[in-house]
C-alpha cells in the first residue's frame, strides 16, 4: 500500500458495511477486511460501488489471483448475510475454563468462578457467563423496541440481524448503532475470562436497562461502583417477574415499564429460552 493512499472515509465504510451485510459477501465472516474490487492501482480513488467486504482468507486468494474479480463481484451484488437476512455465527474464543469469569457492566462488576449472572429480567438472563465440562460461554442477547432479539450470542457464537443500521467489529470491540449517535451497544471481548460492556441499551417486556461508563440505570434507578464475587454462581441483580429458583440480594418486582412498540418488521434472531442456574456442585 502506498504511502500517500488516503483513508476511506468512515461514512463510505458504513454504506459498504450495510451494504454487504456486515461481513464477507462470499462467507459472511464479521471479521472482515475493505477491499477495491478493481485494484487501487488501475483507479487511484475510493467508490462505494468498487468497494466490498472480504475475509482474510478470500482477500488473500483474492490478491493471489486464486478468487476471479467476476466471483467476488457476482458476491458483492448478493452478499450471503443479506440473503440470509443474518449474520454467519461466528465463534468467540471463551472455550477453556477460566478461575475467575467477570463481567464488566459500566462501572459495576460481577465475578465468579463457575458462571455470572449480571442481572435477570422476568426470569430472564440478558447477559451471563456459564461454565459447563466443555468450557466457558458466553450469552448476550439484544433485542429492539419491539422486544425483537436483533444481535445473540449463545455459547461463544455471535449471529445478528444483516439489516441493522449499522454494526462495526474492529480488534476486540463490537459496536452496534441504531442511528447516527444512537449507540445500542459497545461490548469489548477479552478472552478467556473477562468481557466489559461499555455502553449498552437492554430492552426486554418493557424493562430497560441503560448501561454508560460511570453508571447503570435500571427503570429509573441507578447502581454505580457495584462489585459482587463467589466461588461458585454470582447472581446480580433480579428485575421484575421472579423465578423460584434464582436467588439473589438485589431485587425488583415494581420496575417502571416502557411500552413496547407493535408493528411489523423483519423476523427476530432466533433464541433459545430456558438456562440452567448452577453453581458447579452438580
Amino acid at each position: 500500500m502506498s504511502d500517500d493512499r488516503p483513508d476511506i472515509p468512515e461514512p463510505m465504510k458504513r454504506e459498504v458495511r450495510q451494504r454487504c451485510g456486515f461481513g464477507c459477501v462470499i462467507c459472511g465472516s464479521s471479521i472482515y477486511q475493505y477491499d477495491h474490487m478493481v485494484e487501487w492501482s488501475q483507479l487511484q480513488e475510493h467508490t462505494v460501488e468498487n468497494l466490498t467486504l472480504l475475509c482474510g482468507t478470500h482477500h488473500d486468494e483474492k490478491t493471489k489471483g486464486l478468487l476471479p474479480l467476476a466471483t467476488v463481484q457476482q458476491a458483492n451484488a448478493s452478499p450471503i448475510n443479506v440473503r440470509n437476512g443474518v449474520t454467519e455465527p461466528y465463534g468467540l474464543h471463551y472455550g477453556p475454563k477460566a478461575p475467575l469469569l467477570t463481567v464488566h457492566l459500566g462501572d459495576n462488576k460481577f465475578m465468579a468462578g463457575v458462571s455470572v449472572f449480571p442481572f435477570f429480567v422476568d426470569g430472564d438472563p440478558l447477559i451471563f457467563f456459564q461454565s459447563t465440562d466443555d468450557g466457558v460461554g458466553l450469552y448476550v442477547t439484544l433485542r429492539d423496541d419491539y422486544n425483537r432479539t436483533v444481535l445473540r450470542i449463545w455459547n461463544n457464537e455471535l449471529i445478528h440481524r444483516a439489516d441493522l443500521w449499522d454494526v462495526r467489529f474492529e480488534g476486540t470491540t463490537l459496536t452496534v448503532r441504531d442511528a447516527p449517535g444512537d449507540l445500542r451497544l459497545v461490548i469489548r471481548f477479552a478472552p478467556p475470562a473477562d468481557v466489559y460492556i461499555e455502553r449498552a441499551k437492554f430492552q426486554y417486556n418493557g424493562v430497560q436497562i441503560d448501561v454508560k461508563p460511570t453508571k447503570v440505570t435500571v427503570g429509573g434507578q441507578t447502581m454505580s461502583g457495584s462489585a459482587m464475587i463467589n466461588v461458585g454462581t454470582t447472581v446480580g441483580w433480579v428485575i421484575g417477574d421472579r423465578h423460584p429458583e434464582i436467588e439473589s440480594a438485589f431485587s425488583w418486582q415494581d420496575i417502571s415499564r416502557v411500552p413496547v412498540k407493535f408493528g411489523d418488521g423483519p423476523p427476530a434472531v432466533g433464541y433459545r429460552q430456558g438456562v440452567h442456574v448452577t453453581d458447579g456442585s452438580e
